[in-house]
């Protein structure tokens, strides 16, 4: 995980990489069985927090939420997303 904070700490433009670090801390937090699934995204948000600073992690507290919660329904409905997915847009394939 420090390896995360550490490539942070160099970055100027932290806010456009959001999404990546927000999906790097779940697969790190995803390793820690120990932690219960509202355990790990408090802690996510508690990383993302950390490495954006107080004022701006307000800003985007509701939007990194929601991307958890979305990024959390998508893995565990990944089959059925991709068929229903494909069968919506079956004619845009050749």
């Amino acid at each position: 995980m420090d390896d995360i904070i550490s490539l942070v700490k160099n970055n100027e433009d932290i806010e456009n990489d959001i999404f990546d670090y927000i999906l790097g801390f779940m697969i790190k937090v995803e390793k820690v069985r120990k932690l219960k699934g509202n355990e790990k995204k408090k802690w996510v948000q508690g990383k993302v927090k950390e490495i954006l600073g107080e004022e701006c992690y307000e800003r985007y507290s509701p939007f990194i939420s929601v991307t958890i919660d979305f990024i959390i329904s998508l893995s565990k409905n990944k089959k059925a997303f991709l068929k229903s997915f494909n069968h919506k847009y079956k004619f845009l394939c050749c």
